[in-house]
This record gives structure tokens, sequence and C-alpha cells, in this order.
């Protein structure tokens, strides 16, 4: 039993690291706020030639990646009596694409956050206080180191390119309205917002860990 309790504890270490980069990533591509901020620090969508705000655009991105329905990408800009859709089916497969890599994202995020918790609440109805806590700390380590390389990664173009392009993979035109509004520097504030999610659940992690792995003191 002891022997197993090691190698679930170094498995927690493992699925809490990886929940935290999957589930700060995934949360912060389907916020609305995500996008505003990337909008009015870019000034994209007022390079754009339609009358629509970064605000609507942002909107209607995080609605079709927050939505289980089968709709298609689309957002419209008002004309008079009428609403004309701004993205082509060739930009609505990429977004549909998209949507579903954050969806897989979210699932084994989840699934490795409930794995997590799992082998925490056995370790922890264990006694295992000692391993939980130096666990902890190695989590808290590893997630720093792993963070940090995520921001130097998606600065890099050629990284960048190679990530849509085995993911993704489907050829956009130079001038496709998509690439205007979510290409460069849209990596800034991914790498901006996702940083600031996970440092504030490995933040999170770290303060429970401590307080239900804190040590009994019987002098003061």
């Amino acid at each position: 039993m002891k022997q197993l309790n090691y190698v679930l504890s170094f498995l927690m270490v493992i699925f809490i690291s990886a929940s935290i980069l999957m589930l700060s990533s995934t949360l912060v591509l389907r916020l609305s706020a995500t996008y505003v901020y990337h909008f009015n620090d870019s000034q994209a969508v007022l390079d754009i030639p339609y009358s629509v705000t970064g605000s609507e655009m942002a909107d209607g991105i995080s609605k079709y990646l927050t939505s289980f329905s089968d709709e298609s990408f689309q957002v419209y800009e008002d004309n008079g009596k009428y609403q004309d859709p701004l993205f082509n089916k060739t930009e609505q497969a990429v977004m549909k694409k998209y949507r579903n890599i954050l969806n897989i994202e979210l699932g084994l995020g989840m699934v490795m956050m409930g794995l997590f918790i799992a082998i925490y609440v056995h370790l922890l109805n264990r006694g295992s206080t000692l391993a939980l806590r130096n666990r902890g700390r190695l989590s808290v380590g590893i997630l720093t180191v792993f963070i940090i390389a995520r921001v130097i990664l998606v600065t890099i173009k050629a990284f960048r390119a190679w990530l849509y392009s085995s993911m993704i993979g489907i050829g956009l035109e130079k001038d496709s309205l998509m690439i205007q509004v979510l290409g460069d520097p849209m990596y800034k504030t991914y790498a901006l917002f996702a940083t600031v999610v996970a440092v504030v659940l490995t933040g999170i992690f770290a303060y429970v860990n401590a307080s239900l792995t804190k040590q009994e003191r019987i002098f003061y």
C-alpha cells in the first residue's frame, strides 16, 4: 500500500500540473474579456472595413466558443434592415476546429482535475500529509517552469505556425478577416491572460494544500 501511495503521489503532481495548464488555456480563450482586451490593445477591429465594434466581435467569438450548438460561427454587420455576415465558410471551418480543440482541452483538463482530487482525498484520508505537502511544493515548482515555458513558446512565430498547421491545418488567404482579427498580436493577450489565470489557480492550490497539510504544533 505504501508503494501504491508513493506512485499515486507523483501521479497527483502530473494531474494537477496538466489540469491547471489546460484549464487556464481553454478558459481564457473562451472569455469575451480576452478578446475585448486584444481588440482594444491591437485596434484590429478598427482596421477592418466593417462597422462592428470590438465588443460585438468579442461577444460573437466568445458565444460561439462557449456554445455546444451545431450553428456555424458568424458575426454580423448591421446594414439597415439587414445583417451582413462577415466570415466565409473557410473561416467558419477554422473556428469549428478551434472550438473542438478547446472542448477537448476542457474535457481533458476536467478529467485530470478529477483524478487529482480523487488521489488527493485518498492520500489525505490515509494521513499522508507530509507526502502531500512535499508533492504540493514540487507541483508549484513544475507549474512555474511550464508556465514560463508556455509564454516563451507562444512568442516564437515558428512554433505558433507549427501549432496551427498541426492542430487546425486549414489554409487562409493572406487578406482573410480572421487573420486580421485573430492573428498577431493575439498571442500576447493569450500569454498574459493564461499566465494570470494559471498563477491564480496555482496560488489557490498552494494555499489549500498548505492549509490541509499544516503540521500540528505542540509549542507556539
